[in-house]
C-alpha cells in the first residue's frame, strides 16, 4: 500500500523504506505546501535526537570521546612523524657509513692480494735464479749445464725438447 498524505510518505523517509515513486510524491508535495518542508525538518531533527537516545553507538560520549582521540592523534602525529623521519635518516647515514667501510674493506683485500701476489713472484723468480736445475732432457750428454732453465722457463724448455723428438 503506497502512502497517501504527506505525514505518511515523511514517516516513510523516516523509517528508511521509500520508494522512487514516494519520494517524487513527498517532493511534489514540498513545492505545493512550504509549511511541509518546516514540517519535514522538524520530523528529522526529533528522528535524529530519538536515534541517539536508542542506539549507544550515537550518544554524545562515544562522540565526545572519539574526538579527544582524535585531538590526541593529531598532537601526537607530529611528534611521531619526528621520530619517523629521525630514524629513516639515521639508518641512512647508517647505510652509506657501511657502503663505505665495505668499500674500503674490498679495495684494502684487493691491494693486499695484489701484494702478496707480486712478493710470491719476486721470490719465485729470486730463488729460481739461484737454485740449478738439473737438465730436462732424456739425453743428458746434449745439454749444457751453464743454459739450465730458470723455474718459470722449465715449462718451455720441456715442450720444446718433446717438440723435438717428434
Amino acid at each position: 500500500m503506497t502512502a497517501q498524505t504527506p505525514e505518511e510518505l515523511i514517516s516513510l523517509v523516516l523509517d528508511g523504506h521509500p520508494d522512487s515513486a514516494d519520494i517524487a510524491r513527498l517532493l511534489r508535495a514540498i513545492d505545493e505546501d512550504p509549511r511541509l518542508l518546516r514540517l519535514m525538518r522538524q520530523h528529522l531533527i526529533i528522528s535524529e535526537v530519538a536515534s541517539q537516545v536508542v542506539a549507544p553507538e550515537r550518544r554524545c560520549e562515544p562522540f565526545i570521546a572519539g574526538m579527544w582521540q582524535r585531538h590526541r592523534a593529531e598532537q601526537d602525529a607530529l611528534a611521531y612523524t619526528e621520530r619517523v623521519m629521525s630514524k629513516i635518516r639515521h639508518e641512512r647515514t647508517r647505510a652509506i657509513r657501511a657502503a663505505k667501510s665495505l668499500v674500503w674493506e674490498i679495495g684494502g683485500m684487493s691491494a693486499a692480494a695484489l701484494l702478496l701476489v707480486s712478493l710470491m713472484m719476486l721470490t719465485v723468480r729470486s730463488v729460481a735464479e739461484r737454485m740449478p736445475m738439473a737438465p730436462v732432457a732424456e739425453n743428458a750428454e746434449n745439454v749444457d749445464a751453464e743454459r739450465v732453465p730458470r723455474a718459470l722457463d722449465l715449462r718451455i724448455a720441456a715442450f720444446l725438447q718433446r717438440r723435438s723428438v717428434e
